[in-house]
């Protein structure tokens, strides 16, 4: 048997295009397809079997579009994830500023930065950063909210900004003090389309849009879980030269 040649750059690029051109297409039709739901939805008596069905539809095509859009981010990472410089420290503040107005009671959010991280520079697209940071935080939120801590302690998330040893990296780190995952559930939990909750509102994309966008920024991501210890995910960027 003649095995297959690898795919050249090029090839790779077109086929990038493609899979753009691809999505943006299905993502077009899907938005036709929940218009005319919500068009239907507000011309139908609630309460009726129609107006259900009419839902579903909404409800269906909301769910796709929402694929799409990680399928889209994790294709194009690699070409628009490495464009501008911007303080670190400064855009994870504004992203946790957001999340407290809409954070449960039952859950602490804190922060913990060492004293000379006040300007910590890195080189990416600062959107990006903050859709993956925000994955992160809110799998972490869904995780305690569903699985409180098995001791009956509140839930708690700690997000940490250090430098690794090297003092070349910064290290965005967060924690909580959850249920955590078995080594079965860990062993799966980067993989495309696994997830442990209801597949009807998650595609079980979101730690892999994360991690595409933190590989494009020239970065790494880890994760280490364990059965009643929590989860931490750690995001390691290089300083910006």
């Amino acid at each position: 048997m003649i095995a297959p040649s690898p795919l050249t750059p090029e090839q790779y690029e077109n086929l990038g295009r493609m899979t753009q051109s691809l999505l943006h297409a299905v993502n077009n039709s899907l938005a036709s397809v929940t218009g005319f739901a919500e068009f239907l939805m507000e011309d139908l008596p609630q309460a009726t079997q129609a107006h259900s069905f009419a839902a579903n539809i909404h409800q269906s095509g909301q769910h796709l579009k929402k694929l799409v859009e990680q399928v889209r981010t994790i294709n194009s990472a690699p070409r628009i994830a490495y464009i501008e410089n911007f303080d670190l420290s400064e855009t994870i503040e504004l992203v946790l500023l957001q999340l407290t107005e809409a954070l449960p009671n039952d859950i602490n959010l804190q922060i913990d930065y060492e004293c000379d991280l006040e300007q910590a520079q890195i080189t990416g697209n600062r959107t990006l950063f903050c859709l993956a940071f925000l994955d992160i935080v809110n799998n972490a939120l869904e995780s305690l909210s569903e699985h409180p801590p098995a001791s009956g302690e509140p839930g708690k998330i700690l997000i940490e900004l250090n430098n690794d040893e090297s003092g070349k990296n910064y290290i965005v780190t967060i924690k909580d003090n959850g249920q955590g995952m078995d080594d079965l559930t860990f062993s799966e939990c980067l993989k495309p389309f696994f997830t442990t909750k209801d597949s009807s509102k998650h595609h079980g994309l979101g730690l892999n849009v994360a991690a595409a966008i933190v590989t494009a920024m020239k970065g790494t991501l880890g994760m280490a879980s364990a059965k009643d210890a929590g989860a931490i995910v750690t995001m390691k960027f290089p300083h910006t030269a």
